[in-house]
């Protein structure tokens, strides 16, 4: 039989692993039929952006780390701006600069996120892309 110290402390850990919590990655999962591409803008110096991008092909999935520590640790007020690009489009564009506002003319934008922590817990660090 278990003393309640033992309960406790069974209890007690279990409550601190929760609270420990330690996502180091934001899994994008491409369920559609065709190859994508997953994208976050990259600032220069001068005024202009360029994607860097991960090719997902159709069924799988890539997994982004937005930093060198836990998610919850390290974003803070921050928000993760994530763009989906159909593939043509990033391939015969993807070493070249444009304007930052300029993005839709340049790519075929097919969704983006904008996630801060409260949005990545709420779909539990995953995107799913149809």
């Amino acid at each position: 039989m278990m003393s309640a110290i033992t309960i406790f402390l069974l209890l007690f850990n279990i409550q601190c692993k929760a609270e420990d919590a330690c996502n180091v990655n934001v899994e994008v999962k491409n369920f559609s039929d065709s190859t994508i591409v997953f994208a976050i803008i990259v600032p220069s110096s001068t005024g202009t952006c360029r994607f860097d991008g991960q090719n997902i092909s159709a069924g799988e999935s890539f997994n982004y780390r937005p930093f060198n520590s836990c998610i919850e640790k390290s974003i803070g007020n921050a928000v993760l701006e994530i763009y989906l690009i159909q593939s043509a489009s990033f391939n015969q564009q993807s070493s070249n600069s444009f304007n930052c506002d300029s993005i839709d003319n340049q790519y075929e934008i097919l969704a983006k996120y904008e996630l801060g922590l409260k949005e990545l817990e709420e779909i539990d660090f995953t995107i799913v892309y149809f």
